[in-house]
Order: structure tokens, then C-alpha cells, then sequence
């Protein structure tokens, strides 16, 4: 709420249950009713499920590809997935506890929260090119320009 309250136009959130929480369905409202469009990432199930609060209207669920444009296999799927993007090998800041990744602040990472992220900043240029569009019309948009792989 902090960021769509300081102006954000867009969020991408990595976050998933297999139930809907309050917090998250208030959290995702709030951010609709001020206009903002909301992306986040399905998760990292394996399996074909509805995991929230993906699943819930009105937000844009990104799944994750490999390179050859096909289902890695970390990724949730299903055919309620409007938009999938690259979501493998990406370079990320790691966390740097001893058992994570001592002393090392970076390295690669998959699935459904690297895919959003670059979701996230196409959607970004969209919101800052388009400044009349609306963040329904920049889903809508988004949605139907996607080119279909076939991952359900």
C-alpha cells in the first residue's frame, strides 16, 4: 500500500498460497481502485494450480518459459495464465547469509519472480508511453498482444 500511496503506477509482486488472504485481496483492491496495475508472479509449483493472489481478478498472472519459449519445469502452469515471459538464468542480488551464498551478492536465479520482473518493466514503458491509458487498458493491451506458446 506504501507504493501505490507514493505514486507507483505499476507493482510486481512474488508471492503465492493455495489460499486467498484477506491481506492480499485488500492489498490488490486498494491498488486497482488508485489505478495501478498489478503483476504477479504465479510461483514455482510444478504443478497446473491456482496459487494466489495470482489467481485473483483483475491482476495480471505471469508464468515463467525457458529459452525455447516451453514450460521449465520449476514453473506453475495452466491455461488461466494470460502471460508467460523468459523467467531462466537471470542475474539477481542474492541474499548474503552464510548458508545462502557466502560473501556473494549476486548470481542466478529462475522462475516465476524473474519473468514478472521483466513483465513489470515492459509494463512500465507501456504506463509511461501511454500516459492516457488506463492500467485495465494497459492489461487488456498486454494481454492481447502476447504471442500464444502454449503452456496449459
Amino acid at each position: 500500500m506504501y507504493v501505490v500511496d507514493t505514486g507507483a503506477r505499476v507493482l510486481s509482486m512474488s508471492l503465492d498460497s493455495p489460499t486467498l488472504s484477506p491481506l492480499s485481496l485488500d492489498a490488490t483492491a486498494c491498488a486497482r481502485s488508485k489505478d495501478v496495475l498489478v503483476l504477479i508472479g504465479l510461483g514455482n509449483s510444478r504443478r497446473n494450480a491456482l496459487f494466489y493472489p495470482a489467481a485473483t481478478p483483475r491482476v495480471v498472472t505471469v508464468g515463467a518459459t525457458d529459452e525455447q519459449d516451453r514450460k521449465p519445469r520449476l514453473s506453475t502452469y495452466g491455461a488461466w495464465i494470460p502471460v508467460v515471459a523468459p523467467g531462466q538464468g537471470f542475474m539477481s542480488l542474492l541474499p548474503t547469509f552464510p548458508k545462502n551464498s557466502p560473501g556473494k551478492g549476486y548470481g542466478q536465479k529462475s522462475g516465476t519472480s524473474m519473468a514478472t520482473a521483466s513483465v513489470a518493466g515492459l509494463t512500465a514503458l507501456l504506463s509511461d508511453t501511454q500516459r492516457g491509458w488506463s492500467a485495465a487498458a494497459i492489461k487488456v493491451h498486454l494481454e492481447r498482444t502476447v504471442v500464444p506458446v502454449g503452456l496449459g
